[in-house]
Order: C-alpha cells, then structure tokens, then sequence
C-alpha cells in the first residue's frame, strides 16, 4: 500500500520524500479528473511538475557543476589578483585556489537544495490532506466534499485562504462546461498564489545566501589565519572582490535553475514569455475568463494579452504570480500535465524505499 499524506510528509530523506510527493500529486489530479474535472488540469496537475522539476535541485543533480563552470570561468582574474597581492605584499606564498571557492559553492548548493526541500515538504503538507479529503469524501456529493476538505484544513492560518478555494473546487466539478474551466482557473489561481507566499521565506533564502562570510569562514579556517595581520588588513577589501564575483557567478546559475519548469512535453524557461501551445496562448474554453477575471486580475500584469510574461528576478513574487497565472490559464487543459512523472518500475523501487536509479 503506498503511504498516505502524512506518512509522505513524515519521510526524513529530503529526496525520497519529494519523489513521493510528486506521484501523490499526480494521483489527486487524476482523482480530480475523474471526480469531474474532466480535461482541466486542476492545481495538482500543475503541482506535479513544479515538484518534479524541484527534485533535480534537491538531488543537487546538476546545480554544484554548473556553478563550478561558472565560478571556474569568471574568477579567475579575482583569485590572480588576491595572491599577486599577498606575494607583493608580504611574500607569502599564494593562498587562495579555485578549490577554495568550490567549498564555497557547494555549500551554497546544499543550502539551496535544503530550502527548495522544505518549501515542497510545506506546500505538501497544507494542501495534500485536502485535497485528498475532497476527492474521498467527492461521492456523497460536492457540499460534502467541501466541508471534508476544510476539515483537514484545520483552523489555522491556512483555513481563509483554503476555504474559498476548495469552495470553488467544489463549485466547478459540478459545473458544466465553459464555466467549469472558468471555476477551476479561478480556483487554481488561488491554490497557487497561496502556494507562492507559502514558499516566498524559501525562496528568498534559497538565492540571498551569505556567499561572502561563507568565503571568508573558508579563508580563515584554511589560509588567511597564517598571514600576518598588516597583509591581511591590506588585502581585506580583495577577499571582498572575490566574494562579489563568486556571488554574481552562484546567483547566475542558481537564477536559472528557478526561472524553469520541465514537464512531460515541455522544457519552460520563465525568464522568457510563455509560448503559444499549437500555435495558440489560451484554449478555447478560456478566452473568456468569465469568473475567473477577479482573481486573474490581481496577478496578471499583461492585460490578459499574455504578454510579457518573463521573469528577471524570480525573488519577486509579482514576477513569479504574472508568468504563473497565464502559464495556467494557457496550459489548463493540455492533457500532457496528466501524464505519469515516473515509470512503473520507478514507483515500484519507491514502495520499497528506495530511491530509483536513472533519470527521475
């Protein structure tokens, strides 16, 4: 039997616990689908690959290599420039190395998985029981299912927010079409801006790490504690150079590891505009937002025209919410979103604690 929600969430091995975090999401959107949501895609469908493509960070599968290339090509200039210093300065033999900074990074890595790791264990925590509540309770009727999933809610500070939207769930399963798509595009916008000020603290940490005091814990422990103090006061203002350069170099690449979204089809740089889908940006059903404007309209900074869409700095949460809203209402009812994140054989290792080999 797989584990339910809290047992999920109760997982200690950060990578595991989000492999599973992703299936389950995958199973509530089918659930959904079947319960009456048809061929719109609600929040879980979204939630799936926004998961998914987090794990890749929180394996930290590629992030400590890519800062490595970066920091290897653009530091080098600072790092010649310390230790001609200190050699002209004192003659001391040179202290500061490309493998210095790769500590440095891979620290900043390990953090930045770590808070990606705890904003999807938050998000699932919230919003998983609800969800499942609502589509196990979905048979004895939507009123029902809606009181089930504000039931696991709970009274804390999630349950305003929760509350309308499960009620507009719970309206659009039994709505018929267009408005149903119009409702769930309501309701999903809603999961999702929750979500996004959920994971604001995260995110914000993930990409404001201390790179400078990190450096300069590293140089203390390792060189600059055998470098006498009036050298050391001279080249204080280098370390600061470097740190400048190694921190411009992480906030690249770690930048570009947040502005992505890799789902079954589609590999999305959200640094760019969202693009058409079959040569079209919204699907029929939602040309017209209907009900759907109110909530739409609180994020979308385009005019409902689509564009633009790409976001510079993805720390903002307005940038985030734009490119996010219209990603929705573009992308609502591609029936890719639906498709099995992992093999059969993958689920199978899973069950049995295990982490599946190969991509995942």
């Amino acid at each position: 039997m797989d584990p339910g929600h809290s047992e999920i969430a109760a997982i200690s091995d950060p990578v595991l616990r989000n492999l599973w975090i992703t299936q389950r999401y995958h199973e509530l959107a089918l659930a959904l689908r079947e319960c009456g949501a048809r061929s719109d895609a609600t929040w879980c469908a979204f939630a799936v690959w926004a998961s998914k493509t987090a794990g890749s960070v929180i394996r930290n599968e590629d992030l400590p290599a890519a800062v490595r290339r970066v920091v290897a090509e653009h530091s080098a200039e600072q790092i010649g420039r310390f230790n001609e210093r200190l050699a002209h300065g004192g003659r001391v033999e040179a202290v500061l190395g490309l493998e210095h900074l790769v500590k440095v990074t891979d620290e900043v890595c390990a953090g930045v998985a770590a808070q990606i790791a705890a904003g999807n264990a938050l998000v699932f925590a919230e919003l998983a029981a609800p969800f499942e509540a609502m589509v196990g309770c979905w048979p004895a009727g939507a009123e029902q299912a809606v009181h089930a999933a504000m039931r696991a809610v709970g009274d804390g500070p999630a349950r305003e927010p929760l509350q309308r939207v499960f009620g507009l769930y719970g309206r659009a399963l039994a709505a018929p079409p267009p408005r149903q798509a119009q409702l769930i595009l309501a309701a999903n916008i809603l999961a999702v801006a929750h979500e996004q000020q959920r994971l604001q603290p995260n995110i914000a940490a993930a990409l404001d790490t201390a790179v400078q005091d990190l450096l300069l814990r590293h140089l203390e422990a390792e060189t600059l504690r055998f470098v006498p103090e009036v050298i050391r006061r001279a080249v204080n203002h280098l370390v600061t150079d470097v740190a400048v350069a190694l921190d411009r170099a992480c906030e690249t690449v770690l930048t570009g590891a947040m502005l992505r979204l890799v789902t079954a089809d589609e590999r999305l740089d959200l640094g760019r505009d969202l693009p058409a889908l079959a040569g079209q940006l919204w699907p029929a059903e939602l040309t017209d937002v209907g009900e759907a404007q109110e909530v739409l309209g609180v994020w979308d900074r385009t005019g409902g025209s689509g564009r633009p869409t790409a976001a510079r700095d993805w720390t903002v949460i307005g940038e985030r919410m734009n490119y996010i809203v219209n990603l929705f209402r573009s992308r609502q009812r591609h029936p890719a979103l639906f498709d099995p994140p992992f093999s059969p054989g993958q689920v199978a290792r899973m069950r049995g604690g295990r982490v599946p080999d190969g991509p995942l």
